[in-house]
């Protein structure tokens, strides 16, 4: 029992290490001047619910939760962080005693030549010994403590890493699953077009049987029909290739057959524009913008340590255990030893002042870093409200130029059927409205894209809530 009385002393010299030489600034700002509001948006605070169920798509809220939870990548990151969590749990040990317990049975046998009337004789030794050292550095100067909190924050930073990985994932994951949408409406559209450049077609032909339509006439619409119908596989491998990066999202095989809810209906309406809260409200919301903040932070700590070693340190060595010279008697004879050591710098040709100067630069780059990482974030925010709000004015001229050329589409119709044109400028209207047709679903797809890029630029809440994924689903594969 006296064994750990002397090492239970060594937490008493914990508190000494109470002085630091380094102010770390807790909250440091961005380098740059923040705006006092976005150009666009709505008012109010952005929802803490995830994004994508806005949208009101069953099938798109399986396939994201299917990419969070079983993405390779995003599993790679949570195995980075684990990574984090370890080494900031190491920098901590040197905070608590190293104590090391070490046992030692030794014999030694001596013989002494007497010579003459004396003789020869040898004796025997048994040494029997238990002990515990420990070594303990003083925190004197907080360079131990900085050092932690540095890894710390490296852990928190890695867990925004994450967290901005999964904001991209279902960004990606959304977009892909709208650009799969659109593909498939493009599909039917063709096949439709189809259906009425052949209907088109029949009636020339029963023109020209009738001898009111040309042979060119019946080429002309021929051709038509043949133009549509080389467009159907090209989107079809789309569609295709499409499925097979949603697959791969949610750490699936290409040709995984069951991709949830992939055979919905057309293109949904955007929900409502979200409000977008003020700009400095990134700097929270935000995960890339948050963990440049932090590195920034872990910097003015590892400056605080490398400050430290400019000044003397004070190691403690307690030492302490029982030695006999046989077992019996081994816990009847009790040793100790108390050893402080002092060492300071002396001469070591500029190094620890060249570390200084390199951590204060680390620190200073990793600055710029965080303004121009929370920068990139503003101008994301203003090109997504920018995109969004041309894109409407984009969609609703369209709306009117499908309008006009259905409208002439009618009247060059009339005009062939009473005899008071060729059949060009009917072919000319048709393709025009088929084009128009076709260049509105990709319209309608692109606006919901630069939603889902707003959405992804504002940040949320909801990243702070993802949990460290199960087993993988794919039989035979490791744990990660």
């Amino acid at each position: 029992m006296r064994t750990w009385i002397l090492f239970g002393l060594v937490p008493v010299f914990l508190p000494l290490g109470g002085c630091r030489i380094h102010s770390v600034e807790k909250d440091p700002l961005p380098p740059v001047e923040a705006p006092r509001r976005f150009s666009g948006g709505a008012k109010g605070l952005p929802s803490p619910d995830p994004w994508w169920k806005d949208f009101g798509d069953p099938g798109l809220e399986k396939m994201i939760q299917a990419t969070l939870s079983d993405n390779l990548d995003l599993r790679g990151a949570w195995a980075r962080l684990e990574q984090a969590r370890a080494l900031a749990r190491k920098a901590g040990a040197p905070l608590w005693p190293a104590i090391q317990i070490s046992g030692n049975v030794s014999r030694n046998h001596q013989t002494f030549l007497g010579g003459g009337a004396f003789g020869n004789f040898s004796f025997t030794t048994d040494q029997y010994t238990l002990s515990a050292a420990a070594s303990y550095e003083l925190d004197l100067w907080g360079k131990l403590r900085d050092r932690r909190s540095a890894a710390l924050l490296e852990m928190k930073a890695s867990r925004k890493d994450l967290e901005a990985m999964a904001m991209s994932l279902s960004a990606q994951a959304a977009d892909a699953w709208f650009q799969l949408r659109e593909a498939r409406a493009q599909v039917r559209l063709l096949r439709s077009q189809i259906q009425t450049s052949r209907a088109l077609l029949d009636l020339v032909k029963r023109r020209f049987g009738q001898g009111l339509a040309t042979a060119l006439d019946v080429s002309q619409q021929r051709q038509q029909v043949a133009s549509l119908l080389s467009q159907v596989p090209p989107v079809e491998s789309r569609v295709d290739v499409l499925r097979h990066q949603l697959n791969l999202l949610r750490g699936k095989p290409p040709n995984a057959p069951d991709l949830p809810g992939e055979e919905g209906a057309e293109l949904p309406e955007p929900p409502p524009l979200p409000p977008t809260g003020l700009p400095a409200d990134l700097l929270v919301r935000r995960p890339d913008v948050a963990a440049a903040r932090l590195r920034v932070v872990a910097a003015d700590h590892r400056l605080g340590a490398a400050l430290a070693e400019r000044l003397p340190s004070i190691q403690l060595t307690p030492r302490a255990g029982y030695q006999a010279p046989n077992a019996r008697d081994l816990f009847q004879s009790w040793i100790w030893s108390l050893a402080a050591g002092f060492t300071a710098p002396f001469f070591e040709g500029g190094r620890i002042q060249a570390e200084v100067e390199r951590t204060r630069a680390v620190k200073l780059e990793l600055l710029q870093a965080f303004g121009k990482t929370f920068l990139q974030a503003l101008g994301e925010v203003e090109d997504a409200l920018a995109r969004e709000r041309k894109q409407r004015e984009y969609l609703a001229a369209l709306d009117r130029q499908l309008r006009a050329a259905r409208s002439n589409l009618e009247e060059a119709r009339r005009r062939y059927l009473h005899g008071l044109n060729d059949y060009l400028p009917v072919l000319t209207a048709l393709s025009a409205v088929q084009q128009v047709q076709r260049t509105l679903v990709t319209a309608k797809r692109e606006l919901l894209s630069y939603r889902i890029q707003l959405y992804r630029a504002l940040g949320g809440d909801w990243t702070g809530r993802l949990a460290p994924p199960g087993p993988p689903a794919a039989k035979g594969g490791g744990k990660p």
